[in-house]
C-alpha cells in the first residue's frame, strides 16, 4: 500500500522521551513499503533539544506554540498545518514497534478511526488497559462499588470483561474506547466530526470526540495486534496542574454528555455515605519517592498456583485496580521475584502504587502458607 501519513505530535515532555519516539518512527522498516510521512510537532513547552534536524528536516515541521495550549488545541493546531489524507495524533511519550505504523494505516481501509493496544515498557510484556467505558451505566456502577461490596464485586467483573475482550483479542474490534494518546484516523472523518473540543486542556478530549464520531456514523476499532509502548503518567509528572485540569475535564465531560443525571448521581454520592473500605491483605504497596530508587521484589514463587489456570499480575495507582495495567503469569515468571522494569519505575512520580495477583476470574489469590 503506497500512502502519505501526517503525525501529530503535542510536545510537553522530556527531550529523551521525544527522540526515542522519533527514533522509533525514522528507524521504521514501515517506510520501505511505500509508506511516506510528515511530522509536525506542536511544542507546548517541551524540551526539542535532541531533535537530530540534519536527519529529520525534509520530513518535520515544528509550531512553537510559546505556551502550553493544551492537548485538545495542540492537536486542533496540528491538524490545520498536516497535508495528508491520513493522520496519526499522538502524545510525545511512544514509541512505536515494527510494522506499527504500517497496521494501523492498513486498517483504515476498513474503519475510519483506528487505536492500537498500548504496553508499559519495552518488551511489551505489561497490557495497559483501554480507556474505560464512558457510558452512564459504567458511570454510576463505579460510583455505586466504591460504597458497596456488591456493586463492587460486580464493578470488577464489568471491567475485566472489557478488558480481557479488547488486550487479549486476536482481531480488531469495534469499540469507543481507544486513548488520545494515539489514534489513526481519515481526513475526511475529522472534517466530518470537527476538530477536538478546545474547553478540554487536558483529559477526555478523546472521549468526547468518539462519542460525537460515532453519532456522525464513524466506525472506530481497537487494533490488538498493533503494538505500541506508552510511557504514560508523564504528562502528570510534568504538568503540576494536571490532577486540576483532570478534575476541570471530568466536570466539564459530566455537564455536556450526563448533565440530566448529574445531580441526582450527586446527590446519590452524599446520600450512600462514606467510601468502602477495601481489604488490601492479598496487595503489594510500593512507595515511590526520592528515597527509594529500588523496586522492592514481589514475591511470586510464595504462591501455589495451578498449572492448568490463568493468572494475571495487576499494577495500579487505584486500590480498586480499576483501570490496572496487566502482566499475564507464566511460569518462567514464577520462578523468581517479579520487578517492575527499570525503565517505568525510574520515571514514575513519586506515590503510592498498588500490586496484586488475580486469577482468570479476577479473584485475588492469596500467598500460600
Amino acid at each position: 500500500m503506497t500512502a502519505k501519513i501526517s503525525i501529530i505530535i503535542v510536545h510537553y515532555e522530556t527531550p529523551d522521551l521525544l527522540e526515542r519516539m522519533l527514533e522509533s518512527i525514522f528507524d521504521s522498516n514501515d517506510f520501505e513499503d511505500g509508506l511516506f510521512y510528515e511530522v509536525i510537532i506542536v511544542n507546548n513547552g517541551g524540551d526539542l533539544s535532541r531533535i537530530d534536524n540534519n536527519r529529520c528536516s525534509d520530513s518535520l515541521q515544528i509550531i512553537e506554540t510559546k505556551q502550553n495550549l493544551g492537548y485538545a488545541r495542540g492537536v486542533n493546531l496540528g491538524v490545520n498545518h498536516s497535508s495528508s489524507d491520513l493522520l496519526i495524533l499522538a502524545n510525545a511519550d511512544l514509541v512505536f514497534h515494527n510494522h506499527s505504523l504500517k497496521h494501523m494505516v492498513d486498517a483504515l481501509i476498513n474503519y475510519d478511526i483506528v487505536g492500537p493496544q498500548f504496553y508499559w515498557d519495552l518488551n511489551c510484556k505489561i497490557y495497559l488497559p483501554p480507556t474505560e467505558s464512558s457510558s452512564l451505566s459504567y458511570s454510576l456502577l463505579k460510583v455505586l462499588s466504591k460504597k458497596n461490596r456488591f456493586f463492587d464485586r460486580r464493578m470488577q467483573k464489568v471491567y475485566w470483561k472489557q478488558v480481557s475482550n479488547h488486550i487479549f483479542g486476536l482481531q480488531p474490534i469495534l469499540s469507543r474506547q481507544l486513548s488520545g494518546a494515539c489514534l489513526a484516523l481519515r481526513r475526511s472523518c475529522w472534517n466530518r466530526v470537527g476538530p477536538f473540543d478546545a474547553n478540554f486542556m487536558l483529559y477526555f478530549e478523546e472521549v468526547d470526540w468518539l462519542i460525537r464520531a460515532n453519532k456522525k456514523g464513524c466506525t472506530s476499532a481497537y487494533l490488538p495486534n498493533v503494538r505500541v509502548t506508552h510511557f504514560f503518567n508523564q504528562s502528570s509528572k510534568k504538568q503540576k496542574q494536571s490532577n486540576i485540569w483532570f478534575d476541570e475535564s471530568a466536570l466539564y465531560f459530566s455537564i455536556k454528555h450526563h448533565s440530566i443525571f448529574r445531580n441526582w448521581i450527586n446527590n446519590l454520592i452524599m446520600e450512600l455515605g462514606t467510601p468502602l473500605a477495601i481489604e488490601n491483605n492479598s496487595v503489594w504497596i510500593r512507595h515511590k519517592n526520592s528515597s527509594i530508587s529500588e523496586f522492592l521484589p514481589l514475591p511470586l514463587p510464595d504462591y501455589d498456583l495451578l498449572p492448568q489456570n490463568s493468572y494475571y499480575l495487576e499494577a495500579s495507582i487505584f486500590i480498586s485496580f480499576i483501570p490496572a495495567a496487566t502482566i499475564p503469569v507464566s511460569g518462567d515468571v514464577l520462578t523468581s521475584e517479579w520487578v517492575l522494569p527499570h525503565e517505568i519505575w525510574d520515571n514514575l512520580e513519586p506515590s503510592k502504587y498498588y500490586f496484586r495477583l488475580v486469577n482468570s476470574k479476577r479473584e485475588k489469590v492469596l500467598p500460600y502458607d
